[in-house]
């Protein structure tokens, strides 16, 4: 049930907040336990241990997959790795290729970005984008702009590595329909993927879930058909998605937009379905604890508060479950000062969580910043007849009116019908 609301139904900017869509439609769509699966196929079965053609290293769009190398230095754990695909192939009896290896990212358009962000973006707030993606597309500190080529270089280095003789092109191109599959890695699940996105707002990962949700099904491997698909998976569990628009899957686009009674809407409905409920709140950033929130609100706050943060030039926000509640604060204004932003969401979060135990639900007081027309509302526990005061930043510093909905109280879950 709503407990306030101020100015909820504004459309804003998210920012990362985006990824809370993301999120939610990847769970709906692919579903927690799914794994992406990256395979080598040749066209004919090998003859004495000799491919006479190519073979195929084909994406799923996994953005884990990576050489031993980085896994190791990145502590990454279970993830796919192109040196297994090798040892399979080996493994398989295969000891010569004779037609080169091909690199196949088709799962995916080749748009390496969102032709919309800002022109600083691309490659630098997300490598580049590809159905067929090692190492994050990154080499030596730099993007990888030609990701199929240097994933079918990777492989034919650790193809010769392990003993198998290697001879023609290395390039990208496309696996026919008939190639068998000779050997294959996987991701790990879907619900580990998504803590990259929530917890460290990773945009690359989150880009390439909804390119993974709209090529679901044999769908469109685009940037515009998972936001597509986005849109109608979560219409069809009956949410309402007015006032909003998805450009990309992190949040890094200008264009996307949000109100924040859809956002708090989106976390009610997620909470009262347990098999989204678990993943997509492991998924979140704990207050004082990890992710993005790891330094802040390290007070009562303290795991307490599971949220997501947003921050783009100009906007701010902070999304997600304190206590009983689900609460969403939008900021939108030029010049906005990120600071000054971030300690008003804090003292919200705070308050609602001191609120938590309290018989009444919470009150809001508005109070006007210094040096600003607008009006910022915080929510502070009422206690009693009369809501406690809780004045926002008293500076000179511009925050901006922010979209505060939707302190919604979370339903218990209903209890197991006995027999």
């Amino acid at each position: 049930a709503e407990v306030y609301a101020r100015q909820a139904r504004r459309r804003l900017v998210p920012a990362s907040n985006q990824k809370l869509l993301t999120a939610a439609a990847a769970l709906v769509v692919l579903g927690g336990d799914h794994r992406f699966r990256t395979t080598v196929r040749v066209e004919a079965p090998h003859a004495g241990g000799v491919v006479e053609g190519p073979v195929y290293l084909v994406g799923d769009g996994d953005p884990t997959l990576s050489t031993a190398d980085r896994a190791r230095r990145a502590r990454l754990h279970r993830v796919g790795r192109i040196e297994q695909l090798a040892r399979e192939l080996r493994a398989a009896g295969v000891r010569e290729i004779r037609g080169g290896v091909v690199g196949d990212g088709g799962v995916f358009d080749r748009a390496r970005a969102v032709a919309t962000w800002r022109r600083s973006f691309p490659g630098v707030e997300s490598p580049p984008l590809s159905g067929l993606s090692v190492d994050r597309n990154v080499a030596f500190g730099r993007p990888v702009w030609r990701p199929e080529e240097r994933a079918a270089g990777l492989l034919r280095a650790a193809l010769e590595d392990v003993g198998i003789d290697v001879s023609g092109p290395t390039r990208s191109g496309r696996a026919p329909e008939f190639a068998q599959t000779y050997a294959d890695v996987e991701s790990p699940p879907l619900e580990v993927l998504l803590r990259a996105v929530g917890k460290d707002s990773d945009n690359f990962t989150a880009e390439m879930l909804l390119k993974a949700v709209g090529a679901h099904d044999g769908g469109a491997g685009t940037t515009a058909g998972g936001a597509f698909d986005l849109h109608r998976s979560l219409a069809a569990r009956g949410l309402v998605l007015d006032g909003v628009r998805t450009v990309d899957g992190s949040g890094l686009d200008d264009g996307n937009r949000v109100t924040a009674d859809f956002l708090t809407r989106l976390l009610v409905h997620v909470d009262a379905d347990p098999v989204l409920a678990r993943p997509f709140r492991a998924s979140l950033a704990r207050a004082g604890v990890d992710g993005t929130l790891e330094r802040r609100l390290l007070g009562a706050a303290r795991a307490r508060v599971q949220a997501k943060t947003g921050t783009l030039r100009g906007v701010s926000a902070l999304s997600g479950y304190a206590g009983p509640y689900a609460f969403s604060i939008l900021l939108n204004r030029r010049g906005l000062n990120a600071w000054a932003a971030r300690r008003l969401q804090d003292r919200i979060a705070v308050a609602i969580v001191r609120a938590a135990p309290a018989p009444v639900p919470l009150a809001a007081q508005a109070q006007p910043v210094a040096g600003s027309s607008d009006v910022v509302s915080t929510a502070t526990a009422g206690t009693g007849s009369s809501p406690a005061r809780s004045r926002s930043n008293a500076s000179s510093s511009r925050i901006g009116t922010p979209s505060f909905s939707a302190l919604a109280r979370l339903e218990p879950p209903p209890a197991p019908a006995t027999r």
